[in-house]
């Protein structure tokens, strides 16, 4: 099966439902549209998110907008057990048994209202996770057509290649921005390049914008010069300088502002030069390089 492609940039909904925005179905159909417009055709969820209500939101949403599936992609995620009145249960836990996985896929399609997922993750990494048990669940997936691919989100280097002694890891979903620059030196983004897995970062704008410390007033006022030498605007500097990275990183945009995710969209057509990355770069790290 073709693994699928993504856009440049991907749409979150995690906060477009009760977790955030609370969009009516007509707010978010005419939200989906507003991504397409942009060439934002990949579209982020989780079966918890909203406490297991956003997916059928979306789905539902996605449905009067009446995009043929093969103009949009879509993630969802598995594995973390979440207590609320759609499931009431007792204590929040991971749950990565094979039928387990098997049967949160057949929901999150159902509430979708597709017959495939583009891609399946893992949302985070348990102390009881058995990698074979997960390569036997995916091989069943695929086999059956439920999913294009398969990858990880929050997952460690060692976790990963365990896990890829069993099974392809496609996609790994990280936390990664100007303030959380840890992918950049631990081995991840390496690891990456050298397993060809595709990156997708959650949070990108990391506490440049939520935080008012030293280091994001750093951040800011750097950006805020090159914003006008790029002619985008702060936000988009940011997103634009996580597309510089060779691994190809795919930002994960998690606002249900329309103006924001416009000003985002510029990032594409950032040509950053080398010099102002490592402006940033420093100016976040607060040091020069070595």
């Amino acid at each position: 099966m073709e693994k699928p492609s993504f856009s440049p940039l991907i749409a979150g909904t995690m906060k477009w439902g009760v977790w955030g925005a609370q969009m009516s179905q007509t707010q978010m159909s005419h939200y989906i549209v507003h991504c397409l417009s942009l060439d934002i055709h990949t579209f982020d969820c989780a079966a918890i998110y909203g406490g297991y209500t956003t997916e059928a939101e979306f789905g539902a949403a996605m449905a009067d907008v009446g995009v043929e599936r093969s103009g949009f992609r879509v993630i969802s995620k598995c594995g973390i057990e979440y207590p609320c009145a759609q499931n009431p249960i007792e204590l929040k836990h991971y749950d990565y048994t094979y039928d387990s996985i098997l049967s949160s896929v057949e929901r999150s399609l159902e509430r979708l209202r597709v017959d495939i997922l583009d891609v399946l993750l893992l949302h985070r990494p348990s102390p009881l996770l058995d990698p074979e048990v997960v390569a036997a669940a995916i091989e069943v997936l695929k086999k059956n057509g439920k999913i294009r691919a398969f990858g990880v989100s929050n997952f460690s280097t060692s976790t990963r290649s365990l896990l890829r002694k069993h099974v392809v890891i496609d996609v790994n979903q990280i936390q990664c921005s100007l303030t959380h620059l840890s992918p950049f030196t631990d081995g991840t983004l390496d690891d990456h390049l050298q397993n060809k897995i595709s990156t997708q970062c959650w949070n990108p704008l990391g506490t440049v914008f939520g935080n008012k410390g030293e280091r994001e007033g750093r951040i800011i006022e750097v950006a805020a010069t090159l914003s006008k030498k790029y002619g985008v605007a702060v936000n988009a500097l940011c997103i634009a300088w996580l597309l510089k990275h060779p691994a190809r990183l795919t930002p994960l945009v998690g606002t249900a502002n329309a103006t924001h995710l416009s000003e985002m969209a510029e990032s594409v057509h950032v040509e950053m030069e080398q010099i102002d990355w490592f402006r940033l770069y420093t100016a976040s790290t607060g040091l020069d390089v070595p």
